[in-house]
């Protein structure tokens, strides 16, 4: 990436500098977009978008590297992982999703490829299933609310915001697996 003068000397240096810090974080990278369900083709996209977030946090920082932190890399990797997904939803409407196999001591097969409407209507029906205050707090998370948020929005404690959510998530799974 050339500076706005034309040069490239000082932009490789920077180049230099945020390959050394996406090489340092890789796995906090990936990680994110593993968590996403984003493949390798995708997980190298999401190493390229955070390169690219990080160039432009450095150049708004004056040139700072180490104003930059592993925390926003990874942030930026989830910024950049939902990004992702959202684009190929809005690209293919309605599409049937596979649903991957469960990760259980049950050794269960994967199941059969089940339309996004079914999975939407399994959802809700498990998550009118948890507690009122679990399935707030769950609620909130799906839509992409922080721990952090979750508890200034709702005026929880963290302690109980935390819990709420952990107790909330782990139902919804043991509901989701005991369904049909």
């Amino acid at each position: 990436m050339p500076d706005a003068d034309g040069g490239g000397a000082p932009n490789a240096a920077l180049s230099a500098q945020i390959e050394e810090l996406t090489t340092r974080w890789a796995g906090l990278i990936r990680g994110a977009a593993l968590r996403h369900g984003l493949d390798q083709t995708d997980q190298d996209d999401v190493l390229q978008r955070v390169r690219v977030r990080l160039w432009r946090a450095i150049e708004r920082r004056g040139g700072e590297t180490g104003a930059v932190t592993g925390s926003y890399a990874y942030q930026a990797a989830v910024s950049a992982a939902i990004d992702i997904v959202r684009e190929r939803r809005a690209r293919f409407p309605g599409r049937h999703l596979p649903v991957e196999a469960l990760d259980d001591a049950g050794g269960r097969a994967a199941a059969p490829a089940v339309s996004e409407a079914d999975l939407v209507t399994r959802l809700n029906r498990a998550l009118g299933a948890l507690e009122q205050s679990r399935r707030i707090a769950v609620r909130l998370h799906l839509a992409g609310r922080h721990q952090a948020e979750i508890a200034r929005v709702t005026g929880w404690s963290d302690a109980k915001t935390r819990n709420l959510l952990y107790r909330g998530l782990e139902d919804l799974r043991r509901i989701l697996q005991e369904a049909p």
